[in-house]
C-alpha cells in the first residue's frame, strides 16, 4: 500500500548535513538516509576503512570464502571465485637492517668527509683566512647541528618508516609541506651526486697529468689550462662514466654498498693521517709524491714543495693567513672576479649536508628512533673537529699564493744562492725585478701583476734561448699570462703537497667522492619512493615500486642518475655546490619549522623521547637558513621558495586522502575538546 502525503507537512529541501541524516524531503521522513559524500575524516587523524581492503581478491588465497547473509539463510555456500589472478611479486634476497654505527654514523662520516675536505677546505682558508674560515665552518655546523637536533626530536616521536626526513616532516606538518620538502630533498641529494662526481673528475685529471708522460689533457690542452676551473670538457668526459659506475654499485644492493663504504672509510682515515703527518715532515727530501716538474719525473722535493706554498708550521704563515684576502682565481665561480664570504660559505656548506645520509635510509635501520640521533650527532661532532683542525693546519703551513717556481724559492730562502748565468741574462733582458728577493729573482710569494709580467718575460727569454729540450727549464711550471696558480687560495692540489705520500690523499679524495656520491645516489631515490607510496603527487607513485627483499627503488636510481648527469655536465664544482646548498638550506628550514610548530602548539601527539631540543632555537634556525639562502643566491632562493609553495598549494587544493593529517587539524580538535570539557 502506497503512502499518501500529509497536506500539512512542508518538506525541508535542505541536504543532509551529516553522514547519517533524517531525510525530510520524502514521504518516509522517518527514514535514515546514508549520505556517502559526507565524511567524518576531517574529525580524526585516522583514515576510515576502505572497501578495497576487504575486496574478494584480498582473501582469494583462503580455502573458503566467508558466506554472506543470503548464503547463511539459504544454507548454501558460494563457490570460490578464481577469476582474480592478481600477480604477487615474491621478492628474493636477504633483508639487510643496520644499527646506528653502520646505518647512520658511518654513512654520515663518509658523506661529510667528502670532496670538500680534500679539494676546497684549503681554498676556504686561502680566501677567507683562518678566523673567517673557522667562522664559516662553525656557522655551517650551527645550521646542521640545530637541524639535526630538530630531526632527532622528530625521529623519536613515534615510529619512523622509510623516507627519512620526508616521513618525519609530512607526518608532523601534513602532506602540503611534507610532500614539497620531500621532492626538495630528493633534488638536493641529486645535485649532491653531481657535485661529488665533478670533484672526482677534477682529482682524476690532476692525477693523470702527473703520472702519464706527455699528458696534454683529453680535449683541453695543458698549455691552455692545467688547473681546476677551466677544463670543463675534460671534466664532462670523465664524469659520465663515473656516474655510470656509481649507478652500477647502487644496483648491486645495500649489502655491497655497505661493504664498499667500509673500505672507503678506512682509506679516508688513512688519508687524513697522511695529511697530519705530512704537515710536520719538512725536509729537503720533500714528499713521496712524484710530479712532472721538468723533463721526466721526480718527487716533489723540499724546494719544489716550498715553491708551491708549503712552509711547515710557521707563525709568520699564520699571520699571513689570519684574515681574509679574497682574490680572483680559477676555482672561483667567476675566475675573473674576487670571491666573497657568502660564495666561500656556499661552496663549503655542501660538505656538511651529509647529516641526512643516515636518516634517508630510515627504512633500512633496525631502530631509527635510536640510531638517527646518536649516529647523526656523533658524526657532526667528529667532523667539525677534523674540519676545524685541518683549516687551522692549512693556515699555519701554506701560503695563500705562490709562483710554483723552485728557483725563485731558492732565491728567496737561501743565504748562499747563486743565480744561473742564463737566468741572469733573462733578467738583464727584462729589466730590474720589482721587489726582488735577496737572490735577485722575484719573491716566490709575490703575485702582483707587475711581478707576474716580469715572470712572463723571463719565460719567453728562456724559451727563445734554450733550444736544448733536455736543459732544465726553471720556469717550465710557470704558465705565461696566467699569473700565480699555486697556494691554498688558487690550487686544489694543496692537500696533495701537504700530505707525505700524496697518493693517500688521492685515495682519500677518491674514496670521499665515491662514498658521498653513492650515499646520495642511494638516499635520494628512497625519499622519492616514500613520496610515491603516499600517492600525493600524480606520476610520482610510479617510483614507489621496490625490487629485491630490501625494496630497492631501481626506478628512482635511474631518474636520479639522469638528473645528476645533467648537473654534472655543468662541470663547475663551485657553482653546482651553491645550488645544492640552496636546496639543503630550504629542507633544513622546513625541518626546523616542523619541530618548532609541533612543540609550540603542544599537540597531544607530540611526545619525543629526545628532550635536548628547544622550539625557539629551531625557529631561529629557520630564519638563519632562509637568510643564508638569499645571501647565497637570491634567484635560486626565490625559485626554490616558489616551487615549494606551488607544490604545497597543489596538495592543499587536491586534499588527498591520507592515513595521517595536518598537525593544525589535530591541534584544533584538541583545543575544541579542551573547551568542551572545561
Amino acid at each position: 500500500m502506497e503512502g499518501s502525503t500529509n497536506p500539512g507537512f512542508v518538506p525541508d529541501q535542505r541536504k543532509p548535513s551529516g553522514l547519517l541524516e533524517i531525510a525530510t524531503n520524502d514521504v518516509n521522513s522517518h527514514t535514515y538516509v546514508y549520505e556517502p559524500n559526507m565524511s567524518l575524516r576531517r574529525m580524526t587523524i585516522e583514515a576510515f576503512p576502505s572497501e578495497e581492503n576487504y575486496a574478494q581478491q584480498d582473501i582469494k588465497n583462503l580455502q573458503d570464502h566467508r558466506p554472506n547473509l543470503d548464503e547463511l539463510m539459504e544454507g548454501r555456500r558460494a563457490k570460490k571465485d578464481d577469476s582474480f589472478e592478481e600477480e604477487v611479486e615474491v621478492k628474493k634476497g636477504k633483508v639487510i637492517k643496520f644499527g646506528w654505527i653502520e646505518g647512520v654514523f658511518m654513512r654520515c662520516l663518509l658523506n661529510i668527509w667528502g670532496t670538500m675536505l680534500f679539494l676546497r677546505l684549503t681554498w676556504v682558508v686561502g680566501q677567507a683566512g683562518i678566523v673567517w674560515g673557522l667562522v664559516i665552518i662553525s656557522l655551517a655546523n650551527v645550521v646542521t647541528l640545530t637541524s639535526a637536533i630538530s630531526m632527532s626530536a622528530i625521529s623519536t616521536n613515534g615510529q619512523i618508516a622509510g623516507g627519512g626526513v620526508y616521513y618525519m616532516i609530512s607526518r608532523s606538518l601534513g602532506p602540503a609541506l611534507g610532500g614539497s620538502i620531500g621532492l626538495m630533498f630528493t633534488m638536493a641529494n641529486t645535485i649532491s651526486v653531481a657535485t661529488y662526481t665533478i670533484g672526482f673528475s677534477e682529482s682524476m685529471l690532476d692525477l693523470l697529468a702527473d703520472i702519464i708522460p706527455s699528458w696534454n689533457g683529453i680535449v683541453v690542452p695543458q698549455d691552455e689550462c692545467a688547473v681546476a676551473g677551466c677544463r670543463d670538457m675534460d671534466v664532462r668526459i670523465i664524469a659520465a662514466p663515473c656516474l655510470a659506475f656509481f649507478l652500477f654499485i647502487a644496483f648491486a644492493g645495500m649489502d655491497w654498498v655497505t661493504r664498499i663504504q667500509k673500505v672507503l672509510l678506512i682509506l679516508l682515515i688513512f688519508a687524513q693521517f697522511d695529511m697530519l703527518i705530512g704537515s710536520f715532515v719538512n725536509t729537503d727530501f720533500g714528499t713521496l709524491y712524484v710530479d712532472q716538474i721538468k723533463d721526466g719525473y721526480q718527487n716533489v722535493n723540499g724546494d719544489q714543495r716550498g715553491a708551491y706554498g708549503y712552509t711547515g708550521w710557521s707563525i709568520e704563515t699564520a699571520k699571513t693567513n689570519l684574515w681574509d684576502q679574497y682574490t680572483a682565481g680559477p676555482m672561483n665561480s667567476n675566475k675573473e672576479a674576487k670571491s666573497s664570504f657568502m660564495e666561500v660559505f656556499g661552496v663549503f656548506f655542501t660538505a656538511v649536508t651529509g647529516i641526512v645520509a643516515g636518516a634517508n635510509l630510515s627504512g633500512d635501520l633496525k631502530d631509527p628512533s635510536y640510531a638517527i640521533p646518536k649516529g647523526t650527532l656523533g658524526a657532526i661532532a667528529l667532523t667539525y673537529v677534523t674540519y676545524s683542525y685541518f683549516a687551522v693546519q692549512t693556515g699555519f703551513i701554506f701560503l695563500p699564493q705562490a709562483s710554483g717556481v723552485a728557483e725563485e724559492y731558492r732565491s728567496t730562502k737561501s743565504d748562499n744562492y747563486t743565480m744561473p748565468s742564463y737566468i741572469e741574462d733573462a733578467i738583464n733582458g727584462c729589466g730590474p725585478i720589482f721587489n726582488a728577493s735577496a737572490g735577485g729573482l722575484p719573491d716566490y710569494s709575490n703575485c702582483n701583476d707587475e711581478v707576474n709580467a716580469q715572470r712572463d718575460c723571463i719565460k719567453d727569454f728562456l724559451l727563445a734561448n734554450q733550444p736544448n729540450e733536455t736543459e732544465y727549464d726553471e720556469y717550465r711550471i710557470w704558465g705565461k699570462g696566467k699569473g700565480c696558480e699555486h697556494g691554498s687560495a688558487l690550487d686544489q692540489m694543496t692537500m696533495t703537497y701537504t700530505s707525505f705520500t700524496g697518493y693517500l690523499r688521492y685515495a682519500g679524495g677518491f674514496s670521499a667522492s665515491l662514498s658521498s656520491a653513492i650515499a646520495s645516489l642511494v638516499g635520494a631515490p628512497r625519499v622519492l619512493q616514500a613520496v610515491g607510496k603516499d600517492n600525493i603527487y600524480p606520476g610520482v607513485a610510479w617510483f614507489a615500486h621496490g625490487y629485491t627483499a630490501n625494496n630497492d627503488p631501481y626506478r628512482g636510481y635511474i631518474l636520479v642518475f639522469v638528473l645528476a648527469m645533467g648537473f654534472a655536465m655543468w662541470a663547475k664544482l663551485n657553482t653546482v655546490s651553491v645550488i645544492a646548498s640552496n636546496f639543503f638550506l630550504a629542507a633544513y628550514a622546513l625541518m626546523n619549522l616542523s619541530c618548532f610548530h609541533s612543540s609550540i602548539t603542544k599537540a597531544p601527539s607530540w611526545r619525543p623521547s629526545y628532550k635536548w631540543y628547544n622550539e625557539w632555537v629551531a625557529l631561529a634556525s629557520v630564519f638563519l637558513c632562509l637568510g643564508m639562502m638569499f645571501a647565497l643566491d637570491p634567484i635560486w632562493a626565490g625559485a626554490t621558495i616558489v616551487i615549494t609553495f606551488l607544490l604545497g598549494m597543489y596538495i592543499f587544493y587536491k586534499d588527498p586522502e591520507t592515513n595521517w593529517e595536518v598537525l593544525l587539524k589535530a591541534k584544533s580538535l584538541w583545543m575544541l575538546s579542551s573547551k568542551l570539557t572545561s
